[in-house]
């Protein structure tokens, strides 16, 4: 079994004190888990006690799109990651931070995008020091130490068919989860118990409606969370008044954008609301995804 998988599994402890070197992004290359995994050719040279185990059809900047189905997963609470199974590689762990098992099932197929660096690090065996060259991804790397890591949860992003939550407006903003990273300039704000293809069905109660007429929306407040509006399309004043109990449906996308901020670009990863956005921006969600209780 190759270094990368045995290390996926959970198995072995590393000893490691090289670094993996970031390079610039190249192609795409598509693969399931098995196949990542056959991807890995391995050469070992006893005299130097060198071990490489680089992959056959990526290079260091290149992205690999991980598609497959999971068929088990199993939260390891002391760890505090879980690890993922998938039908292409039955019995073999994939880690990923955090709990996953409430917002994946087995039967989801995802996707995860992640990109390939170039790590050193050595390790001993039968009393002898061993440096291991390895390719491997950015993702499940971390560089201060030279170790490997878990990958982030955010990575993974479900492509089936998603399920149906109902929140209220309150719980809706306390599940997202916003992080920065001042060194990329990155920033993400996603939600925890929702993936991208999964419908939000909020329930809640109306605390007030106002028609602007300028925009040719009507904003409106709920109980639970007074101050995080939506714009609704068109005047809906004259149909719904303030302590209506109402559902808002709309569907969980995962979008990109950059913004400046104090002279310097930042990189903005979001989960939204289909009905919401359009090309780029946002827009007023149209009224027949609002109904009265």
């Amino acid at each position: 079994m190759n270094k990368a998988i045995v290390l996926a599994a959970g198995i072995i402890a590393i000893v490691a004190c090289g670094a993996g070197c970031l390079e610039s992004e190249g192609a795409t290359v598509t693969m399931t888990m098995g196949e990542f995994s056959d991807d890995y050719v391995r050469s070992t040279d006893n005299t130097t006690r060198v071990m490489t185990d680089m992959l056959a059809s990526l290079d260091p900047g290149d992205v690999l799109l991980l598609k497959d189905t999971i068929t088990n997963m199993t939260y390891m609470a002391g760890a505090g990651y879980t690890q993922i199974e998938f039908a292409s590689l039955p019995g073999t762990g994939f880690p990923v931070k955090g709990d996953s098992t409430q917002t994946l099932a087995s039967g989801d197929t995802v996707e995860i995008p992640l990109h390939i660096i170039t790590v050193t690090y050595t390790e001993q065996i039968n009393g002898e020091n061993w440096t291991f060259r390895q390719e491997y991804f950015r993702e499940g790397w971390n560089s201060e130490n030279a170790s490997f890591v878990p990958i982030p949860r955010d990575a993974v992003r479900r492509t089936s068919a998603g399920r149906t939550v109902t929140m209220t407006m309150g719980e809706l903003i306390a599940d997202y989860d916003y992080r920065y990273d001042n060194a990329t300039r990155e920033i993400s704000n996603l939600l925890v118990s929702l993936n991208e293809g999964d419908t939000l069905v909020i329930d809640d109660t109306l605390y007030s409606l106002e028609y602007n007429a300028s925009g040719g929306y009507t904003v409106i407040d709920f109980e639970t969370m007074k101050g995080y509006t939506f714009h609704i399309k068109g005047d809906i004043t004259g149909e719904y008044t303030k302590g209506d109990a109402v559902t808002l449906t709309l569907h969980i996308i995962r979008v990109t954008t950059s913004q400046m901020m104090n002279g310097t670009r930042w990189t903005i990863e979001e989960e939204t609301f289909e009905e919401g956005w359009d090309d780029g921006e946002y827009i007023p969600i149209p009224r027949q995804y609002l109904s009265r209780e």
